[in-house]
Parts: C-alpha cells; structure tokens; sequence
C-alpha cells in the first residue's frame, strides 16, 4: 500500500521535483559509485567501446608548479570541480578569465577543499567515491556538449550546451534534431541554428549503450571529427533547480520517467 502511494505521488511530480525525490530517496547507495566517480567511468565507458578524454596523469599530490600549460584539472567527484587551461589562460571552470600565474594560491586552496569528501547532502552517491585529483587532455578548441536525456533505455531529448565558456547557451532537441521549443530557467536560449550532427545515429547509440538500465539518466557525449567522446552520467541534473519551461515540457519529460 505504501509503495503504491509512493508511485502515485512521483507521478504527478514535475521532471525537477522527479529528480530531487531521487536525490533525497534514491542516490545514498554505494551502487552508483563505479557511474559517477569520472575515473571509473573511463573504464566503465571503454568497456563499452566509447573512448573518453584522455587522462594525462592522477595526482597524489598537487603541484601547481608542474601542471602542463594546457590541459583540464579535474576531481573524480562531485560537479563544477574542474580548471580548464589553454597557455596557461584559465578559459573554464574555477578562476575563469585569470591565468594560472595570477591565481596560483587561490588555486591550491581550492583544490586543497575539493579533495575533501563530497557533501552527500545535495549529490549523496559522490559519498562513496575516494577523492582523486586528475589531469586531462584539453579537447581544444572546445566542442559541442550533447547531453542525451534517457528515459528506459530511449533517448528522448539531447540537450544542447554550446559556447559554455564564453556566451552559454542551449537548446533542447528532439531525437530526430527537431528544436522542442523547451527551455530551463537558468539558461539563455541559443539563438543560432545548428545543424544536425552528421554521426546523430551514432551519438543516440552510444547514449543508450552508456545508459544503465534504470529509468531516467543524462548521457553527456562530445563530438570531434566524427569521433565520439564520453563525458559523464547524471543522475540529477542541475541538482533539481533547472525548471523545464513551458509546463506543457516539463510535463512531457515527467511523463517518460
């Protein structure tokens, strides 16, 4: 009787309330670990035959001394946890717009917090990733981000992220390329036209052989001259704050899961 007022309650939740149920209820669980820890996921990727960026080295220990002009400082844990470098000109993530000479204290100090273990307040599964500091090969100049949402194994929506280190923003398509009309709240609409990816097919394929088999998960890809690129899974996208606009959307996304 319970789990049947359990089902009826998430099914007349938005998509965004959807997903901070799960936060609260459903991501504490050390099952997650081997998806969302971001070096696990290279090999769970590889495993099935998607490349990911290569990883230069994992660091013990942190040196800002030793870093390569560029490249892209990441932890395995946690979101917005990454320093993307291009000669030495911070052009993502934390300390954008500086360079690395000017910020080189602030740097350390951050990364000296971020190796710290994940608050599981907002995300509960980084809990059970060890926290590990990465160096990453710089994907220069920056692509396209395609995040696939995947609704029971079907991808449904690809949300578009373009110019995310200068002018952000994005569109949500249709599985066929067809622009939904849909938006979020916090971000600017892209007002160019994109055209549909030559290796579409490919990109959808890839998203639903990543997906696990669970009911809902974003599928981030990259596409490079053709060459497909694993980003990373997400099981709560924007931590539940990104309010699919108009209702009619977020009704659609909702009913899928």
């Amino acid at each position: 009787m319970k789990q049947a007022r359990l089902k009826l309650k998430r099914r007349n939740m938005s998509f965004t309330q959807k997903i901070r149920y799960r936060m609260r209820n459903e991501l504490d669980d050390p099952k997650w670990a081997q998806y969302v820890d971001k070096l696990s996921f290279k090999e769970y990727a590889e495993s099935k035959g998607i490349a990911s960026p290569r990883t230069i080295a994992i660091l013990e220990s942190f040196n800002i001394d030793d870093i390569p002009d560029s490249c892209v400082i990441k932890m395995n844990n946690g979101s917005s946890r990454n320093i993307i470098i291009k000669d030495g000109n911070i052009i993502g993530g934390f300390g954008k717009g500086g360079t690395v000479a000017s910020q080189k204290k602030e740097i350390t100090e951050t990364i000296f917090e971020w190796q710290k273990p994940y608050n599981p307040v907002w995300e509960p599964h980084y809990k059970y990733v060890q926290p590990t500091l990465f160096l990453e090969e710089l994907m220069y100049p920056v692509p396209e981000d395609y995040k696939f949402f995947v609704f029971h194994g079907k991808v449904r929506i690809i949300q578009l992220d373009s110019s995310r280190f200068s002018s952000h923003c994005r569109l949500y398509y249709d599985r066929n390329w067809n622009d939904t009309g849909c938006r979020d709240k916090d971000h600017v609409p892209c007002t160019d036209v994109f055209p549909k990816p030559d290796n579409l097919e490919e990109l959808i394929e890839a998203a639903e052989k990543l997906a696990p088999p669970i009911d809902f998960v974003r599928v981030d890809l990259y596409s490079i001259a053709g060459n497909i690129f694993a980003g990373e899974l997400t099981f709560s996208p924007g931590a539940g704050s990104e309010d699919i606009q108009p209702e009619a959307c977020d009704k659609m996304f909702s009913s899928w899961w």
